[in-house]
């Protein structure tokens, strides 16, 4: 039986450079079926890139939703002029070819307690993500969880991989067989979709743009707001 998929990725950051963004999302997208999901986004992907979106270039949220004046896309690409729409489209792919998609989003100003505040990036990055993560692996038999290859892990406590471990199998009812994988977003088609997923969501709480957070909305188990 093939293991339950788990793709995770962020949007906005977790330091306190004032500079930085207000928020930091965590998404979560799982499926069990990681061929149908794939599937969908490719088929997206490429109908995008016969129309105009260069094919050497990784199709991002934050760049599609910013196309308009790319220059390197042509003027008559049937979307340019709407990114909108593709990505409200694509959005409702992944939420249809999802078994469930789950969200954290974390108020940075609301981080006060002294053992937070002054941890280090890795350290906030791995707690808030495990609130999604630990709650869609239990009860089930094989996860396996990819993350995205970015890692601004610089401190020297426990890393994010045995974090998260050590949370699942302290656990009631954890899986029998738990797998993570670090990926860069090319080389997986589940990672291009939370991708999207996390700017949505971070779209809404950053800049009160629910134009695609409404799209996920109905597909979204668990939606967290900390505190």
């Amino acid at each position: 039986m093939a293991p339950r998929m788990m793709y995770l990725d962020e949007s906005g950051e977790l330091g306190f450079n004032p500079s930085g963004s207000r928020h930091f999302v965590g998404a979560l997208v799982c499926t069990s079926d990681a061929n149908r999901l794939k599937n969908a986004v490719k088929r997206w992907s490429a109908r995008l890139i016969s129309n105009g979106w260069p094919k050497a270039q990784e199709i991002k949220a934050t760049e599609l939703y910013h196309s308009r004046p790319n220059r390197s896309i042509p003027a008559n690409a049937p979307w340019k002029q709407n990114p909108n729409a593709v990505i409200c489209e694509l959005l409702q792919l992944i939420g249809s070819h999802s078994e469930e998609i789950r969200a954290v989003s974390v108020v940075k100003a609301k981080i006060v307690r002294p053992n937070l505040k002054k941890a280090p990036y890795g350290i906030l990055y791995n707690y808030f993500t495990s609130w999604v993560i630990i709650p869609a692996a239990l009860h089930h038999d094989d996860i396996h969880l990819i993350v995205d290859q970015r890692n601004k892990e610089s401190h020297t406590l426990e890393h994010f991989d045995g974090y998260i471990e050590t949370r699942i199998w302290s656990r009631p009812n954890p899986p029998t067989e738990f797998k993570i994988d670090h990926m860069f977003s090319h080389q997986s088609y589940g990672l291009r979709a939370v991708d999207f997923v996390a700017w949505a969501i971070f779209r809404y709480r950053e800049h009160g743009d629910a134009t695609f957070y409404s799209v996920l909305q109905p597909y979204l188990k668990q939606d967290i707001v900390w505190p």
